[in-house]
């Protein structure tokens, strides 16, 4: 199973998990000490005295306790925490004021009276679909996730040229899908946004797109080539299967990857890089801040995924963002170094860690986000800077 979809049902399970009930002590260090516990998602970090930094140590979560997070994708059944199941039936999220049409959508209305289309019918949908560019009189201006997954009847598709994103999964498993038409107005294609269309054979993906998610075209067993634009901003890890011949629009050949000990690089034709997949086996690695003259800005989502052997990463001073699920059940993980440089680091970075050190967070940091060091057995305590104000529900969960 894809590993981008694997972290879709993780994700899940650990915040369903949270709902049992999680309790984490903090302590602040400095002129002031208080006490306080985190146990809500909206919940903050008690209030830091201003030279201090808080210290984190984490118990074992309280079984009469629960906390009041409602989840908008499904609850699957008889699951434990760190099991892998296959995705339960989806429920649609409301982001504005979710309404249907008489085509067979179902869409948010935002405040701005634009349209994101989440959800259709697809009975009432022709296997040439062409996507209206308005809906109810309103403007389509984004697919959202999942809105036409396993659509099997999809022969082609045309989307409008209102249309500026295509979110995660938004047309994957549509194993009947040919040709799909992307206009110059879309500058972002989510993650996983076209896997699994097994009959796509060609894409041309306009110059307009700036960010293209990970395993965008993955599982497209009969994509031969591939249009891509010359310089992007963001590229995830997996976009295309290996058979496909990738060209820019002027009909060259556009590599998107470079490997160098084991790391594998984007190449966006920009002055910097992000390191995207890691494929070796060594206990230590150290990330380069440069490789061919490209400033190495970050370590994208998933990129040492259980990696097994892995003891310790040195991380460079030019690295801003740390992904999702980023050394995700890297269980002989130890010791790592987190520069001042990072300013992000996504949700279940360190989850099922379970060697991880104590370990000090930099005061670049706001939040620490949800299970990002859930089912770190080793993990005793975390040093977290006076900056930090939000901790996500379970963001230390099953931490002993």
């Amino acid at each position: 199973m894809n590993k981008k979809l694997i972290s879709v049902m993780v994700a899940l399970l650990l915040i369903l998990t949270a709902l049992a009930g999680c309790s984490i002590r903090i302590e602040i260090v400095g002129k002031k000490t208080q006490a306080g516990e985190v146990s809500d998602a909206s919940d903050k970090a008690t209030e830091p005295a201003e030279s201090g930094t808080t210290s984190v140590e984490t118990t074992e979560p309280a079984a009469s306790s629960t906390s009041p997070v409602e989840t908008t994708e499904p609850t699957p059944s008889g699951t434990t925490p760190g099991a892998i199941t296959e995705p339960a039936e989806k429920t649609i999220k409301a982001k504005g004021i979710l309404s249907t049409s008489p085509e067979g959508y179902m869409y948010n209305l935002f405040t701005d009276d634009t349209i994101e289309i989440i959800y259709c019918d697809e009975v009432k949908l022709p296997a040439k679909l062409i996507i209206p560019e308005k809906l109810d009189g309103k403007k389509v201006v984004a697919i959202g996730e999942y809105a036409f997954e396993h659509c099997k009847s999809l022969e082609s598709i045309e989307i409008p040229l209102s249309v500026t994103r295509i979110d995660q999964l938004a047309f994957s498993y549509c194993s009947s899908l040919k040709s799909i038409m992307i206009p110059s107005s879309v500058t972002k294609i989510g993650d996983m946004a076209f896997m699994g269309c097994s009959s796509l054979k060609s894409i041309e993906i306009p110059s307009s797109v700036v960010s293209i998610g990970g395993s965008a075209f993955e599982e497209c067993d009969s994509l031969s080539e591939a249009i891509v634009p010359y310089r992007l901003n963001h590229c995830g890890a997996d976009v295309f299967p290996e058979q496909t011949k990738i060209k820019d629009h002027n009909g060259k050949d556009r590599p998107l990857y470079k490997t160098s000990d084991d790391c594998v690089y984007v190449l966006l034709n920009q002055p910097y890089t992000v390191l995207v997949d890691y494929v070796g086996d060594s206990k230590k690695v150290s990330v380069p801040e440069q490789i061919d003259g490209m400033t190495v800005t970050g370590i994208g989502g998933w990129a040492f995924d259980s990696c097994s052997e892995l003891e310790s990463i040195e991380i460079p001073s030019s690295v801003t963002d740390i992904g999702e699920w980023v050394f995700y059940s890297c269980e002989s993980l130890q010791t790592i170094e987190i520069p001042s440089s990072v300013t992000s680091i996504g949700s279940g970075a360190f989850a099922y860690c379970t060697s991880l050190k104590p370990l000090k967070m930099p005061s670049s940091l706001t939040d620490i986000k949800n299970s990002t060091f859930a089912y770190c057995h080793a993990l005793s305590s975390v040093e977290i800077p006076s900056s930090v104000t939000d901790i996500g529900v379970s963001a230390f969960m099953s931490c002993t």
